[in-house]
């Protein structure tokens, strides 16, 4: 009977310490644990809040199906996306969100019927969801 709680004890143990080296445990901004991470510096943090205030306010038009205004949201969202880019490094998983945000931004910007500015804003919404995929704590701050 002893020797069994010793095993269950020690069966027990390996599965946590396992478990705390899984890629990713212990992820925190900059520290690419997982391939498919998107990271950003910090320097861009600041960046990636306007284009989400923008993206907030842009959600807000859409649900109320008004056009009007977009075009200014998009506006400051297409500014800090580019301002967001030139904080990346070169080939850098956040760099390359921010240019689909960019993107993104400059279809919603033109876009002339609340359709387009759906599709367009669904493409903005499929890029930024895997950053707060991989860092959730990012969406308290």
């Amino acid at each position: 009977m002893l020797k069994n709680s010793y095993l269950l004890k020690g069966i027990i143990i390996i599965v946590i310490v396992c478990y705390c080296k899984s890629d990713g445990a212990f992820a925190h901004e900059d520290h690419d644990h997982v391939h498919n991470v998107v990271s950003i510096d910090p320097s861009t943090i600041v960046h990636l809040q306007s284009v989400l205030l923008a993206y907030q306010d842009i959600y807000n038009q859409l649900v109320k199906e008004k056009l009007s205004r977009i075009d200014v949201f998009a506006q400051r969202m297409v500014d800090a996306a580019l301002q967001g880019s030139r904080t990346e490094p070169d080939k850098s998983a956040g760099r390359h969100m921010m240019l689909h945000v960019l993107q993104g931004a400059g279809i919603l910007k033109k876009s002339e019927n609340l359709k387009e500015a759906q599709d367009a804003f669904f493409s903005i919404s499929a890029t930024i969801v895997p950053f707060f995929e991989s860092w959730p704590n990012q969406l308290k701050q």
